[in-house]
C-alpha cells in the first residue's frame, strides 16, 4: 500500500486529529520526575517509569533484530515461557532474560483516545493509564504524526477491516426499516472495536434517520446516537 498517496494521507490526517487529543510532553516529564523522586502519594498517586508498558524493547544478541517475544513463539512456548525464537535468524532462546532489552526513547508524550492507545499497546509502541486518559510515548519526532509509520500501519487495518466487515449506510425508505437497521447496526458494532471517527459517522447517520422518521428519542434511549 502507498501510505503516501494523496487519499491515504488524507485518511490518516482524519484519523489523528480524531485519536490524538493533546500533546502532554512537558506535563508527562514533570509528572514522572516528580515521581521518581518521591512526590507521589496513595490518594493521588503519580505514574511512575516503570508503569510505562512496551518501555523496553528486545533484540536477539546473534543478529541485532528487535522484536516482541510473546509475537514470536507459539501458543506452547506462551504457556511454557520458555522458548523464544528470533524471527529474523531463528536462533532459539530458552529464557527472556538471554535477549539483550533496552529503554525505548521516548521524545514526546500525547493523549490518545482508548481506540489508539489499544492499538498502539498491541504494536509494541510505549503506552500508560493515568486517571482517566491514556498516553502515547512517541520514540520519534520531527515529523506529521501521521507520517509514523505506526499510524500508516493502524490504518491500513483500520481500512481492510472495514472492508471485510462492511456495514452500509444504505438508503432507508421506512420507519420500519430505519429500527431494524438500528438494530442490526447495534449488533454489528458490538463484535467490533471502533474508532472515534467511525462512532461518529455512524451517529450521524442514525441522526438524519431518527429525525426524518420520528425516532430520535427512541435511538437516544438506545445508545444508538
Amino acid at each position: 500500500m502507498d501510505y503516501d498517496s494523496v487519499t491515504n494521507q488524507e485518511i490518516k490526517s482524519k484519523f489523528v486529529q480524531r485519536e490524538v487529543l493533546a500533546c502532554f510532553s512537558f506535563e508527562m516529564e514533570a509528572v514522572l520526575k516528580a515521581s521518581s523522586n518521591g512526590a507521589s502519594d496513595k490518594e493521588y498517586p503519580l505514574p511512575m517509569y516503570e508503569e510505562i508498558e512496551n518501555l523496553y524493547e528486545y533484540k536477539c544478541p546473534e543478529c541485532g533484530e528487535v522484536f516482541n517475544p510473546d509475537d514470536n513463539c507459539s501458543e506452547r512456548e506462551k504457556d511454557a515461557q520458555s522458548v523464544f525464537t528470533c524471527p529474523n535468524c531463528g536462533k532459539v532462546y530458552e529464557s527472556q532474560d538471554d535477549l539483550e532489552n533496552e529503554p525505548q526513547e521516548i521524545f514526546e508524550w500525547w493523549i490518545v483516545s482508548t481506540y489508539l492507545y489499544r492499538k498502539l499497546k498491541d504494536k509494541g509502541e510505549p503506552v500508560l493509564e493515568w486517571g482517566n486518559n491514556n498516553y502515547w510515548g512517541r520514540t520519534c519526532s520531527g515529523q506529521a504524526i501521521m507520517l509514523d509509520g505506526v499510524i500508516s500501519e493502524i490504518c491500513e487495518e483500520a481500512v481492510k477491516r472495514e472492508r471485510r466487515n462492511k456495514m452500509k449506510a444504505t438508503a432507508i425508505k421506512s420507519k420500519a426499516e430505519a429500527r431494524q437497521k438500528a438494530i442490526d447496526w447495534q449488533a454489528w458494532q458490538g463484535r467490533r472495536s471502533m474508532s472515534t471517527t467511525e462512532v461518529m459517522r455512524w451517529a450521524e447517520y442514525f441522526r438524519v434517520l431518527g429525525k426524518r422518521f420520528g425516532l430520535l428519542r427512541e435511538f437516544k434511549e438506545n445508545g444508538i446516537i
